[in-house]
């Protein structure tokens, strides 16, 4: 399928979610429309009519889902300046080597002094 029809495909299934099929359906008014509405409800639509879709999530929301969790996504790393510092967790899982998160990352220029050795120019 071309790129065009697919834009012209889609643009015309949100008009048609929407109810603006067959107005002068500008990208203002379709805008307008989506946002009137909460996620969920455009969600049903689409998966009605076999479109894949999902939630854009924010970050909060993303966090509480629960692959997060299962995964250990979300780390605590105890920080001097943040005791309860959580980051987010390598999404690499080795069961022989796993992740250990044993330092907190840097402060604000802790480690311009190991930088500046490593792009020190050398001497030959």
């Amino acid at each position: 399928m071309k790129a065009q029809t697919l834009r012209t495909c889609c643009y015309t299934l949100l008009l048609r979610l929407t109810g603006l099929y067959g107005t002068i359906g500008t990208l203002a008014a379709l805008a307008e429309r989506i946002v009137s509405r909460a996620s969920q409800h455009w969600l049903v639509g689409f998966e009605a009519r076999n479109v894949p879709a999902g939630p854009i999530n924010t970050i909060a929301e993303a966090f509480e889902q629960p692959q997060v969790a299962a995964r250990e996504m979300l780390v605590n790393v105890p920080h001097p300046d943040n005791p309860a510092l959580r980051l987010v967790g390598s999404p690499i899982k080795l069961s022989r080597t796993p992740v250990i998160y044993d330092r907190p990352p840097p402060r604000l220029g802790e480690d311009n002094s190991l930088l500046e050795m490593l792009t020190a120019p050398r001497v030959s």
